[in-house]
């Protein structure tokens, strides 16, 4: 008897396990949809403030919620731990890095897992369209 109840309780066990593992796996999936629409929303908050004035103080994420630019889906995001927000002026040059963040990546091929970890930044001038011509977001691709 004492072998069955250990052997369903191990079945029980791996079952959560599974459980567990796919649950954090569609979360994961989530947030990166999520986000790649609030990095979008962002961009383009922030794009619309800097091109509608020749000059503008460095704000914390804060100071931009508190006067309309950001809203509640960016502040939940510039919230992660993997996400950095820098403030910037219109007196910084536009190779300042404003935004900033890691992608983790788990890559499974058969048996065979590997992590990368890739960071990826935003500019001053890529806000502005000095430095960068061409739109890295387009909040149309994520509605």
């Amino acid at each position: 008897m004492t072998v069955i109840i250990a052997a369903f309780c191990i079945l029980v066990l791996g079952l959560l396990c599974i459980h567990g593992c796919a649950r954090k796996r569609a979360e994961e999936a989530f947030w990166e949809i999520d986000s790649n629409r609030a990095t979008a929303e962002f961009y383009n908050q922030l794009r619309s403030y800097c091109l509608s004035q020749t000059n503008y103080p460095a704000l914390t994420a804060e100071q931009l919620r508190e006067r309309g630019i950001f809203d509640d889906e960016i502040m939940a995001l510039l919230n992660q731990r993997m996400i950095h927000f820098y403030p910037f002026s219109s007196e910084d040059s536009d190779d300042k890095i404003i935004f900033s963040w890691t992608n983790n990546v788990d890559l499974r091929v058969g048996w065979k897992a590997a992590h990368f970890s890739m960071d990826e930044e935003l500019t001053k001038g890529q806000i502005t369209g000095t430095n960068d011509p061409e739109v890295p977001y387009d909040l149309d691709e994520y509605r």
